[in-house]
């Protein structure tokens, strides 16, 4: 089963999203709650997804994917922001830094699940 990485600071957020995941079959991964761990967890893991919030403490989430993607196991995994940002500026820099997709807070499970499959095909 696919292990995936998800970055968030909120709680709340990470509950629902832990809840999304895992009624939709996918219940292997990992929490960091900042970018700077999920930074370092994904130099020392391997994860077939990343799910990350933008704005959070230590090292936002746009700062942390630039990283990751400096990691060379990490050159093509699938990437998704979940936040609540919704301007084109800050998905302008999130496609720079090497993101592959956008989902605005608060998200549709469905939506996040399509997404979701689309990155990890079964």
């Amino acid at each position: 089963m696919a292990k995936f990485l998800v970055v968030d600071d909120s709680d709340v957020f990470i509950d629902l999203l832990a809840y999304t995941l895992e009624d939709a079959g996918f219940a292997n991964y990992d929490i960091a709650k900042n970018g700077k761990d999920g930074l370092e967890m994904a130099s020392k893991n391997s994860y077939k997804l990343i799910i990350t919030d933008v704005h959070m403490p230590k090292m936002d989430g746009i700062t942390m994917i630039k990283n990751i993607r400096k990691l060379e196991n990490y050159k093509k995994t699938p990437i998704l922001v979940l936040s609540t940002e919704f301007d084109d500026k800050y998905k302008t820099k999130g496609k720079e830094a090497g993101a592959n997709g956008w989902i605005v807070k608060p998200f549709i499970p469905s939506q996040l699940i399509k997404a979701v499959n689309i990155c990890i095909p079964s």
